[in-house]
This record gives C-alpha cells, sequence and structure tokens, in this order.
C-alpha cells in the first residue's frame, strides 16, 4: 500500500481517541476458493479492505486507516508477499496489528504488534518511516491474513484509492467514515461500480465502495500507468459545517494550494538558513540569469532517487546533491526573485496523466511544479520555467507537459491572513530537445572476409542523465558496467575489443569502440555476401508478443539514429541494394535503407517516437515497424567486381 497523502491537519489533534475499526479476522466462508480460476497467478487476494475514520471527539481531531489482506500464495512468485509494511510518518502510531498464517495441513499461527520490527529513518514530521513484519514459514498452500489499524493527528482533507495489485482481487471494499459536520464529495474512474452512503445513529456518515472478482494488474511494455484503466476512486472534504458556523476546506483549486502557498511565498519556511547567489555577471536580460540558473541547478543537484514532491530546506539539498522536483523549483523561484522578478509557481500533470476530473480539486491530481513568470518588464509573455528538466533551455518545457495545462499559483500576507491568487495556464511552447541515440559505425570488409567496425555513440536527454549521475556518485564500478553496457547496446559484447569514453557533461556522453568480425563475409564465386549481423539488434525482445491487451504510451519523446558506412576494396561495387521500408504511425516511425557508395554502402536506420499513445488496434503495425528497424542488421549487402552485371 502506497501512503496516504497528508494535506495537512484540518483541527488541532492532541491525546488519543478511541478508533471505531478494529481487526477481525474473516470467516472460514472468505478462505475457500477456486484454484483452478488462477491457474496463471502465483497469488490470489482472496480480501482487501481499506477503511478510514475521520474522528473528532471534543478537541481531540485524528484519522484511523486500516488496511485487511487475506492473500492465498499459490506460486513461488509470492513469497515476496510474506513481508508486510506498515507506512507510518514520525507522529502516527500503530494502534492495532494482527496476523496469522494459515498452513495447507491446517495449522495456524498467529501474530501481534509485539513482532513489528521498526525502520525509522527520519528527521522531522515529513519522514515516511515504517514498521516491518515478515510470515514466517511460508508455503505453496499458504493463507497469509494481517490487519493494521494507523493512528494519525488531524482530519485528512483528501485521499485516493488504488484497487488492485500485481494479483487478482477476488473481494475488495472501501468504507469512509466521517465526523457529522464534514462535507465530502467522491469521484469514480474506470467502473461503473456505485459509490453508496448512508447515515449512522450516532450523527456520522458512511461512504461504501465494493468491488468483486478484479483480474490482475496487466503489464506490457510501454504500457499506460494502471490509472487509466483500473477502477479506483478518491474523496475530499469541502466543508467543515455546524449550526453555528461553516468553513470551506477543497471548494476549489485555490483552496488545494493555499497551504503551499503560506509555505512557499509567506513564510519561506525552506528557504530559511539559504545564502547562495547566482553568478549573473555579464548577464542583461532574463533569459540569459533564467540559464544560469537553470545550469546552475543541472550542475550542483540531480533529481534521481529523490521523490519528486519531497520539501526540504535548500540549503541541504544543495550540499547534498539531491533535489526533488519541488525544491529545484523553489531554488529557481528563489534566485530569480532575487534578480527583482514576480515569480509564481504552477503545480501540473504530465499529458496522460490527467486522472481526476477539473471539477473536483485535489492536490493528487499533480506530478510536477514549475516556475512561472507572468507578462511583466522583460517578459513581454508568460513564460513557464521547467526546473526538473535537465535537458531544457529558457522557454522549454519537458515534452509530456507539453500542451497540458498548469495552476499557477501566488499567496501575499493580509492583515490577519494569507491571500492566495491562482489561474489556470495553458502550457504552449517549445518541446524539449527528445532524449538521442546516436551511433556512426566505419566499418571495413577485408581480403579475407573480416569485417572491421570503429563506432562512435552519443547520448543525449535521460541516457546521458543516468551517466552524470553515475559519475557525480563516483561509483566507478557501475559506471565501468554502464559504459561498456552502453557499447555493447549497439556492437555484440563479444566482439569488441577495445572502448573508451569520454568524460559527461550535462547534455551529451560519447563513447567509442573498435571490434573484429572475423569470416562476417563470405565469398559466392566472384561476389562477395556481407551481412549486417555485426550489428547490434537494438529493440531486441520488444513488441514481439503475438497480441496486446493494452494501449501503448510513449511518455517521452525518443530517436535512435544509426549509420553504416561500409568501405569494401576498390575493385567492388554494391551491385544489389536492398529496398528500402518505411513504416509511420501516429507517434512512431521507422525507417531502414540502404544506399551506395563510391567506397562501399551507407546504411541508416532511424526509430522516432513521440510522447502519446498507440492503439492497440494498431499493434500489428507496430511490432511492423520494429520488425523493419531490426530487419537493418539481417540485411545482406552483395558485392561484385567492377563493372560485372548486377544478375548473374
Amino acid at each position: 500500500m502506497k501512503p496516504f497523502f497528508l494535506l495537512g491537519c484540518l483541527l488541532a489533534a492532541s491525546g488519543c481517541v478511541t478508533s471505531g475499526l478494529r481487526v477481525q479476522f474473516v470467516a472460514d466462508e472468505k478462505l475457500k476458493f477456486d484454484a483452478t480460476k488462477y491457474r496463471d497467478d502465483a497469488a490470489v487476494v482472496l480480501y482487501r479492505a481499506d477503511k478510514t475514520e475521520l474522528v473528532q471527539s471534543g478537541s481531540d481531531s485524528v484519522t484511523h486507516n486500516l488496511r485487511h489482506e487475506v492473500i492465498a500464495v499459490q506460486g513461488e512468485g509470492a513469497f515476496d508477499l510474506a513481508e508486510i509494511r506498515v507506512p507510518i510518518m514520525k507522529s502516527w502510531k500503530v494502534i492495532e496489528f494482527k496476523a496469522r498464517v494459515l498452513q495447507p495441513d491446517g495449522t495456524q499461527q498467529h501474530f501481534d504488534g509485539s513482532q513489528l520490527l521498526s525502520d525509522s529513518g527520519g528527521k522531522d514530521e515529513k519522514d515516511l518511516n515504517a514498521k516491518f513484519f515478515r510470515f514466517p514459514d511460508v508455503r505453496l498452500g499458504s493463507v497469509l491474513e494481517f490487519g493494521w489499524v494507523v493512528e494519525s493527528p488531524g482530519l485528512w482533507n483528501s485521499d485516493e484509492q488504488d484497487t488492485l495489485g500485481e494479483f487478482p482481487v477476488r473481494e475488495y471494499q472501501f468504507e469512509l467514515t466521517a465526523a457529522a459536520p464534514l462535507v465530502l464529495e467522491t469521484i469514480e474512474f474506470n467502473g461503473g461500480s456505485p459509490i453508496s452512503g448512508r447515515s449512522l445513529a450516532d450523527g456520522r456518515h458512511q461512504l461504501l465502495f465494493d468491488l468483486k472478482d478484479l483480474p490482475r494488474r496487466r503489464k506490457a511494455d510501454y504500457a499506460p500507468h494502471w490509472t487509466f484503466t483500473e477502477p479506483r476512486w478518491a474523496w475530499r472534504a469541502v466543508a467543515y459545517k455546524t449550526r453555528a458556523y461553516s468553513i470551506d476546506w477543497l471548494r476549489d483549486w485555490k483552496d488545494v494550494v493555499a497551504g503551499r502557498g503560506k509555505s512557499f511565498f509567506v513564510d519561506r519556511e525552506f528557504e530559511q538558513g539559504l545564502d547562495e547567489k547566482l553568478d549573473v555577471t555579464g548577464c542583461r536580460d532574463l533569459n540569459c540569469k533564467a540559464s544560469r540558473a537553470l545550469s546552475t541547478l543541472v550542475k550542483r543537484t540531480t533529481t534521481r532517487g529523490v521523490k519528486w514532491n519531497r520539501e526540504e530546506r535548500l540549503g541541504a539539498a544543495l550540499a547534498s546533491g539531491k533535489a526533488s522536483v519541488v525544491e529545484r523549483a523553489l531554488l529557481l523561484k528563489y534566485w530569480l526573485e532575487k534578480e527583482g522578478l514576480d515569480v509564481w509557481l504552477a503545480y501540473g500533470t504530465a499529458k496522460l496523466g490527467q486522472q481526476a476530473s477539473p471539477t473536483f480539486p485535489r492536490f493528487g491530481q499533480f506530478d510536477r511544479l514549475f516556475v512561472h513568470l507572468p507578462v511583466q518588464p522583460g517578459v513581454p509573455r508568460p513564460l513557464t520555467l521547467d526546473a526538473a528538466c535537465d535537458a531544457c533551455a529558457v522557454g522549454q518545457i519537458s515534452s509530456a507537459y507539453q500542451g497540458t495545462p498548469i495552476y499557477a499559483f501566488k499567496s501575499k500576507p493580509e492583515v490577519s491572513q494569507v491571500d492566495t491568487e491562482g489561474r489556470w495556464v495553458f502550457l504552449n511552447q517549445d518541446d524539449a530537445p527528445p532524449q538521442q541515440l546516436s551511433v556512426r559505425h566505419d566499418a571495413r570488409l577485408e581480403a579475407d572476409g573480416t569485417v572491421r567496425d570503429d563506432s562512435t555513440l552519443k547520448a543525449t536527454g535521460a541516457r546521458a542523465e543516468d551517466q552524470v549521475e553515475l559519475q557525480r556518485n563516483k561509483k566507478a564500478h557501475a559506471l565501468l558496467q554502464a559504459e561498456r553496457g552502453r557499447v555493447f547496446e549497439v556492437s555484440p559484447a563479444a566482439s569488441v575489443n577495445s572502448a573508451s569514453w569520454g568524460a559527461c557533461g550535462p547534455a551529451a556522453c560519447e563513447w567509442s569502440s573498435k571490434a573484429e568480425y572475423p569470416l562476417e563475409a563470405k565469398r559466392d564465386g566472384t561476389r562477395w555476401l556481407v551481412p549486417t549481423t555485426f550489428l547490434r539488434p537494438l529493440w531486441e525482445g520488444v513488441f514481439e508478443a503475438p497480441d496486446r491487451e493494452l494501449d501503448l504510451h510513449f511518455d517521452e519523446s525518443d530517436r535512435v539514429t544509426e549509420v553504416v558506412e561500409l568501405s569494401v576494396p576498390d575493385s567492388l561495387e554494391l551491385v544489389d541494394v536492398p529496398r528500402p521500408v518505411t513504416l509511420k504511425l501516429e507517434n512512431l516511425s521507422i525507417e531502414v535503407k540502404v544506399e551506395k557508395t563510391p567506397r562501399g554502402a551507407r546504411l541508416e536506420r532511424t526509430a522516432t517516437r513521440l510522447v502519446g499513445v498507440v492503439s492497440r488496434r494498431d499493434y500489428d503495425a507496430v511490432r511492423a515497424a520494429i520488425e523493419t528497424f531490426r530487419r537493418g542488421r539481417r540485411q545482406v549487402l552483395v558485392f561484385a567486381p567492377r563493372g560485372v552485371a548486377t544478375a548473374q
């Protein structure tokens, strides 16, 4: 289970409120199932329940969350499920934990909270910790049952549920019980199961959501995120009403970002202790200053391995070299404000990740924080800066966010409160350069049929960023393995006899290698048959399944170009030129072509993918496109003595 996101305590909390949620082991009939229906599944979730209780008792207000799960183990692939992780923050507490394992012979073993192990590496209230428990003696046929209740201070104001996982779920239940004054709204995705409601005798109200016989989560290369297809639902608290007064909370998008606006613009809590000046020597305009700020972020920090929405002191992030997307945006905001600019922030979501209705405001919609500059002196048009994109220049954004709405906001202090202003802005700027892999082979056919290949490889975008991160951390062994892997990506590994790697900058990395392929070409009378199998089969193993159940989602732009300049002895010329093959789909294009050159032949294969979805109806065409690309390494080039007719 992923930890719930807490937008902030709506009411102050103190003391402890007794939970109405209790873990009770399921009845025997819930343990019975027809295993023949799940022959291909390593496990079956026989029962899963997520229950949330928003409790107000006098001056105390807390949130209780229960997770209860029963899992039948059918294969070794489910043994990892024996480890249970209970996610908690430092201010939370586990108030109940129960577990049991039922063995195939009918014996049972019970456990309680005394068996939980702590994993507490956090430093403050925002840090996620955990309690761990591991079932002993898990066998094929074991049934694992566990449940826990966690208490957190204050009333949560929103959450969303994921109902599926890697294994099928026979029965799923969600229940939300709220204090009477809370006004709740819900939204359901990807299914027709109704959300029901009822009032309790004590005045509280409940929302309930039940599902039966959910299939396992389907997996495939380049599949859309599971939220696009799987049933789930979300809830939010829009108001707190009593006879005496009424308070609105999440009525609109300004309510969603108000807390962060106060923290980022008014309290500036993450800037405390920060004294970092941006070097803008020689800069006379915004473009220069913003470019300096973006390049400084790329040189001094990486977002890899950091949760996008982590919020830590900016000075500590700079010192560690690890910064979240949020922290980078706040650093960029800090530097540009020092230069006298009117700076806003903006939350956004990747184009194909907009799973929430625009009329259902909640923070779970977002997955990126941008810096937004409205029109002002030196800024003739609104400009959005993507601090999380290493390859983006001023005026460019990651391709996944092109053409998407973002919510720009800024807060300022009033007499006794904080006023937040916000508005939707449509992103329509230049795409960031796509990540690219460019390979050039200078190959030579020698008299004995040996092919010698000197190759040069250049990677940009995410491929280069991975390498830069390894160099930054000075992990020599991992760096060497990655570099070898990159070279072997374009040359058969066993044939590379030397390789060298240049230093990587933030924009690109380069490699070179020398390989030798004895007896690669074959003599056929006076002709030479030169196969191109000395090339690596790029994209081998991808999209090879005969059918597909899911659409294809390309979430980033990518371009692969491979050029082979093959030289042969002067006495030979290319006499049989394969016909070029081209295939173009909406977000994927493939081309392979061969042409005769004065020195021999030139082979070029190019694959370009754009951000977007390719329907599963076009899957056969995708397979054909990839096969076209791979076919470039299977082609046979025919050379004959100059002046000899092509047909022999």
